[in-house]
């Protein structure tokens, strides 16, 4: 007696086992993984990275005193260095005259100025702070620094003396004039001072 095809099919030993699919995995028993921890190297400790890097048997950092000497910046370019230094020399000349004019204090400079210059800032602040207030009751015009005006740069040219040294110039208008400042910025403790300062 010959079986119905679909009765041998069924029967058959070769037949293909049915696939499962795979279960979905369980998210929720999955450990966490914490973030290591990391910090942010600062520009000062890049120089001593790449030191190290370099060589791993490096000598001991410079002495207080070279360290004084050195760059602020150490791996910045010509230009970036060039930048920088117009840009504070940009806020010296806006600050002292808003200094001079009353509208600021002058202990805000200390971060800028040399001793030297700060000094000699202060003693004309003091000046033009005693004509200001002198011209203030008894005349209707007004001296240069008697109130603020906003600044406008026209010019400014910088100049590399050494590596540690920069001289500026900034041709500004203040108000109705037009005034120059020439600045000479040297490197102090990975900081630009300026040593020296003078506006006509």
């Amino acid at each position: 007696m010959t079986l119905p095809a679909w009765e041998t099919n069924r029967s058959s030993p070769t037949q293909q086992p049915r696939v499962l699919p795979a279960p979905a995995p369980d998210w929720e028993a999955l450990p966490i993984r914490e973030p290591k921890p990391y910090r942010l190297q600062r520009e000062q400790e890049l120089p001593a990275l790449l030191r190290q890097r370099a060589d791993p048997h490096a000598a001991a950092p410079e002495s207080p005193r070279q360290q004084a000497r050195l760059r602020p910046t150490q791996l910045a370019t010509l230009r970036e260095e060039e930048r920088q230094i117009q840009a504070i020399s940009r806020v010296v000349c806006q600050a002292t005259m808003e200094c001079l004019a009353g509208v600021r204090p002058l202990h805000q400079m200390q971060r800028w100025l040399d001793d030297a210059v700060y000094a000699k800032v202060a003693e004309f602040s003091d000046l033009t702070s005693h004509v200001r207030h002198e011209q203030s009751g008894r005349s209707p015009r007004s001296t240069p620094f008697s109130r603020a005006h906003p600044v406008q740069f026209l010019r400014i040219r910088s100049q590399g003396v050494t590596s540690l040294c920069w001289e500026v110039s900034v041709v500004f208008r203040y108000g109705p004039r037009v005034r120059c400042c020439a600045l000479r910025l040297e490197a102090r403790r990975r900081q630009w001072r300026v040593v020296a300062l003078e506006i006509g």
